[in-house]
Order: structure tokens, then C-alpha cells, then sequence
């Protein structure tokens, strides 16, 4: 019988090593820009708020830090529109469904979504 917490917890996945993710579907919004529909293949996608980030890795070429542009409602997926600027986002921005990437986060801090209901509010984002 385990003594301690430590014995009996799940292990928790290494926030540092990326999952793997399926691709379900690819929405095309312009020729360069692709919106990604991606599920865990084992386990839960962790939650989120909005405002972070995940970082995407695109195999045998590289990671780059990813808006989550979905809503935090659909507990199932990760949602994120990638336009090709670079090696690692064209990679990512040519996937076709059934291809897998790996995904680490969510990171980075929310928005302040409570304290800005009612008031008006200007987002600046840069990238």
C-alpha cells in the first residue's frame, strides 16, 4: 500500500515534452492562412483561458508559439489559425486532416475577462 501522495497520484505528463495531437480539420482562410482543428490523441486537452498560447511543433522542422483562436466552451479540441511567415508556420499552415503535430501549453498569462465586462476594451497583439 502507498505511503504518500506522491505514490498513489496519476503521473502527470511533462509540461516540457510536447503531445501528440491529431489535426481533424483545416479551414483555409486565405492562401497563406489555415485554421487547425486538433485534438489530443490520448488523454484530455488541457484547459485554457483566453489570451494563452500554445506552442506548436511541426516534426522534423520546429515549434512556434500559437494563439488558441476557439472557444473554451469545447473541452475536446485546440483551435488555431496559422498564417505562413516562416519555415516552422508554413509546415503547420499545409497540414491536411489526419496529420499529427505535437502541442505543449497552454501557456502565457489570461485576460482580465471579468474585469473588462462592460467597458470598453482595445486588444493589441503582435506576432
Amino acid at each position: 500500500m502507498a505511503d504518500t501522495l506522491a505514490e498513489t497520484a496519476p503521473i502527470a505528463a511533462d509540461p516540457f515534452l510536447p503531445q501528440i495531437y491529431r489535426v481533424v480539420s483545416v479551414q483555409r482562410e486565405l492562401e497563406d492562412t489555415a485554421t487547425l482543428l486538433v485534438v489530443p490523441l490520448a488523454g484530455k486537452r488541457p484547459d485554457f483561458r483566453p489570451g494563452q498560447f500554445n506552442m506548436l511543433y511541426a516534426f522534423g522542422v520546429g515549434e512556434v508559439a500559437v494563439s488558441i483562436s476557439g472557444p473554451v466552451t469545447d473541452s475536446t479540441q485546440f483551435i488555431h489559425t496559422i498564417r505562413h511567415v516562416g519555415m516552422v508556420s508554413g509546415a503547420l499552415a499545409r497540414l491536411q486532416p489526419g496529420a499529427q503535430i505535437g502541442l505543449r501549453g497552454p501557456y502565457g498569462t489570461a485576460w482580465p475577462m471579468q474585469e473588462a465586462a462592460g467597458a470598453d476594451v482595445v486588444v493589441v497583439a503582435g506576432g
